[in-house]
Formats: structure tokens, sequence, C-alpha cells
């Protein structure tokens, strides 16, 4: 991961250059962190491809003959 210093005029373009690159790097100012950039190709799943997603693994790990108060209790001390 790059570290591009803000302090530089040429910042701009080597932010542009590590995202074209495919690379996130951290930016920083005077020597401290401020900040991450990343490319765009990383993408956070819609709400509807999430909850798609869970649905399909509660449908593959099913609890058969389990009640939730079940599980609860499990790991109760009596």
């Amino acid at each position: 991961m790059r570290r591009i210093s803000l302090d530089d005029p040429n910042a701009a373009a080597a932010i542009a250059a590590a995202l074209a690159a495919g690379e996130s790097a951290i930016l920083t100012r005077a020597g401290a962190d401020v900040g991450r950039v990343s490319p765009s190709g990383r993408t956070c799943p819609s709400a509807a491809d999430a909850i798609r997603e869970m649905r399909a693994f509660r449908a593959r790990h099913a609890f058969v003959g389990l009640d939730v108060r079940d599980l609860i209790d499990e790991g109760r001390r009596r």
C-alpha cells in the first residue's frame, strides 16, 4: 500500500496513478495518516443482495428440531 503525502504538489497525480493501478493508498499530511483511498472496483453489496445471501445461508444452515429458546439457554449456567 502506497503512502502519499498531501504536502507534495504532485499528490493528485500520485493518488490517481495508485487508483488506476488498482492499489489502495494511505494519505499523509506532515507525516501523520489522515485518510485512505481505494479503487472503486471494491464495492459493498446492495441491501437486496445482502438479504438474499442471508436467506440462502439460513436455508443451508437450518436448525431442525431446535427452538430459539433452546439455543439461547444452551450456554447458560443452571
